[in-house]
């Protein structure tokens, strides 16, 4: 009872709209964000005796661009996403959505607009079919069948049958590339204009990964992609490296290449020197 009552004392988070059983204006059911997202003087600190993040950081990214964020590992790539989705809320600074705030945004239109692929994948004890659209009757078949096409997963499990597949909880009867699959084929199956990914490939062979970036930029979206193999940044629009938590570069991927001795330019001699 004692449990209890601190739930009930406890103060709803704001950000948390759910919690609010207010109705939602009708006029947003069908709203969705263009993609434009700006990033105004950005930082960040887990507590007063972590380190600040992010140092300012300034960026745009307009509707349908890709924009890639790299560095190495610990350098803030999935902190920053996480800030950009809403999971964790920035320290200084702020950032624009379609010109607006986070908070001034109803969750319908966000959760319609927006889509992360994380590193955990959540697959549970149900048909693939129930998976991917997470029993929401809104998706046909069809749309499923599309979605699994694009990531190649169609015809490696069956074809359209494969979506009556019984998977098991955490999608133990499937490897580790087929999980992140199903996890971008639920992602693509919304059609989302915001697009989020974190390491979402990395279980992938080379091949896979550069059919499923082709896919995921096949539709007007933007997107944003964290991966520690620099294809998707090769073909992005914009890239922006991170090094210890603080922004080094960012340009067109070209031009960060041709930088001699630049920080893009190392990662991709690394890359290079390790697939050799």
């Amino acid at each position: 009872m004692g449990r209890f009552n601190d739930v009930v004392d406890t103060v709803v988070d704001p950000s948390v709209r759910s919690f609010s059983l207010a109705r939602r204006d009708a006029d947003s059911s069908e709203t969705r964000l263009q993609g434009r997202i700006e990033i105004m003087k950005l930082a960040f600190q887990f507590s007063h005796t972590t380190p600040r993040l992010f140092g300012g950081m300034s960026l745009m990214l307009e509707p349908g661009q890709h924009l890639a964020i790299v560095g190495g590992s610990g350098s803030g790539k999935t902190t920053l996403l996480r800030i950009l989705c809403g999971l964790l809320q920035s320290t200084e600074g702020s950032i624009l959505y379609d010109g607006r705030h986070w908070m001034s945004w109803d969750d319908p239109s966000l959760r319609r607009s927006l889509s992360l692929i994380s590193q955990d994948v959540f697959l549970f004890k149900a048909s693939l079919f129930e998976n991917l659209t997470l029993w929401d009757p809104r998706f046909s078949q069809a749309q499923a069948v599309s979605a699994l096409k694009h990531t190649g997963l169609l015809e490696e499990l069956g074809g359209a049958a494969s979506l009556q597949h019984q998977l098991l909880e955490g999608g133990r009867n499937l490897s580790g590339g087929q999980r992140q699959r199903v996890e971008i084929a639920r992602a693509l199956l919304r059609d989302p204009s915001l697009l989020l990914m974190d390491e979402a490939t990395s279980a992938l062979d080379e091949r896979r990964e550069r059919q499923v970036v082709a896919a995921v930029k096949s539709s007007p979206r933007s997107l944003i992609t964290v991966a520690h193999r620099l294809h998707s940044a090769q073909v992005s629009d914009l890239v922006l490296v991170l090094d210890r938590g603080e922004p080094v570069e960012v340009g067109h991927p070209r031009e960060l290449a041709e930088q001699t001795n630049g920080y893009y330019q190392r990662l991709l001699m690394a890359e290079a020197t390790t697939t050799a």
